[in-house]
């Protein structure tokens, strides 16, 4: 009967997908490529807002 009174935990890919999500009031920083540029297929995409770095220019 112990059994019955504990919650049970389910995890489930929405709820994880739930949980990894940004607050909705913080904004998108979102990567912005301009046209022609191509993208391989396991090229690893990141936005460094902290670290203000512009490909080029540093």
């Amino acid at each position: 009967m112990t059994s019955l009174l504990k919650p049970k935990i389910c995890l489930n890919l929405l709820s994880i997908r739930g949980a990894l999500r940004p607050p909705p009031n913080l904004p998108y920083l979102g990567l912005y490529r301009t046209e022609g540029e191509v993208v391989q297929q396991d090229e690893l995409l990141v936005s460094q807002k902290k670290l203000n770095y512009h490909p080029g220019a540093n």
